[in-house]
């Protein structure tokens, strides 16, 4: 059982918003293979100008999630740049196996499968159909622990991320001491894990206020979150902010509404075209024989 401190839960609130980077790649080849990488990486040097403590302890649950994830077969780099330090993972995936359960957190399909495949006989048709809500990674990030105040909601999420795997929510618990006033809340998980907090309502709700007006205040700490897309053909229609060279499709997902995504793409079936090319020249040949043989029959 895990208790977080205000300080921490503080510096979490934080790093929902300018001390966070979230960099999703989905890239698709022309063989249909999928490699999907996501870079959670968070301002090390901010963090520590608030407490000179927390980068610590941010690299040992950044190692501890390293190792978390690489069980669970994902290849998991070291990322760092001028500004974000954090994991870069790693994992390939075959276009008819990938499901809405592999998508990163935070996305979500309106259609059956994330990118959909639709075959006809001369061309094959692909289409993207993504949401993206940042607000669903701000509750993982804060471990779904913060209690709700007028400033600030974090409602529960049905799931977070356990030992590396979605671990779904089934109870959740609210105890007030009569004492210190203090209230600790408990989640449990459906693989007997748990995380809990302990705050005092009256103070939490003054920090919360006030970091409610600040980040009001201060549009300029949005977090930084984008998703990048490469396909192997240029896109017959597409909404992305961007597109860059090599037939790639950028949007910015720092919003605090809902992102779609949308994109779609038509590759010609050409082993089909092959076929029916053949087919017809091999149907040529007959009707060409057959007539010679006629022909040369009524001599």
């Amino acid at each position: 059982m895990k208790k977080i401190s205000l300080i921490f839960l503080f510096l979490i609130m934080l790093c929902t918003t300018g001390c966070v980077k979230y960099s999703y790649n989905i890239e698709i080849d022309d063989k249909d293979n999928i490699l999907v990488s996501e870079i959670d990486a968070v301002n090390l040097n901010f963090i520590k100008s608030l407490d000179p403590n927390a980068p610590r302890q941010i690299q040992k649950d950044l190692d501890k999630d390293k190792h978390d994830l690489e069980k669970n077969g994902y290849i998991v780099e070291n990322y760092s740049d001028e500004t974000y330090t954090g994991l870069k993972r790693l994992k390939k995936y075959i276009l008819p196996m990938y499901s809405t359960e592999d998508l990163p957190d935070g996305f979500s399909t309106t259609q059956v499968r994330p990118i959909l495949k639709k075959k006809e006989f001369l061309k094959n048709t692909y289409i993207v159909a993504l949401k993206y809500d940042i607000n669903k990674i701000s509750n993982k990030n804060m471990g779904n622990t913060l209690p709700k105040t007028n400033s600030y909601n974090s409602n529960y999420s049905d799931s977070m991320y356990i030992n590396g795997h979605k671990d779904k929510v089934v109870s959740k618990t609210k105890h007030t001491d009569p004492i210190t006033g203090k209230v600790t809340e408990t989640v449990k998980y459906q693989s007997g894990a748990t995380s809990s907090s302990t705050y005092n309502p009256r103070e939490f709700e003054q920090f919360s206020n006030s970091m409610g007006n600040m980040l009001n205040s201060a549009p300029g700490m949005a977090p930084v979150a984008d998703l990048t897309i490469k396909i192997p053909k240029e896109a017959k229609e597409h909404n992305a902010n961007e597109v860059t060279k090599n037939h790639e499709y950028k949007w910015n997902l720092a919003s605090d509404k809902p992102v779609e995504i949308n994109l779609k793409y038509v590759k010609t079936n050409w082993f089909n075209i092959i076929i029916v090319l053949f087919s017809i020249i091999f149907s040529l040949f007959v009707i060409i024989a057959f007539k010679k043989n006629i022909d040369s029959s009524s001599w």
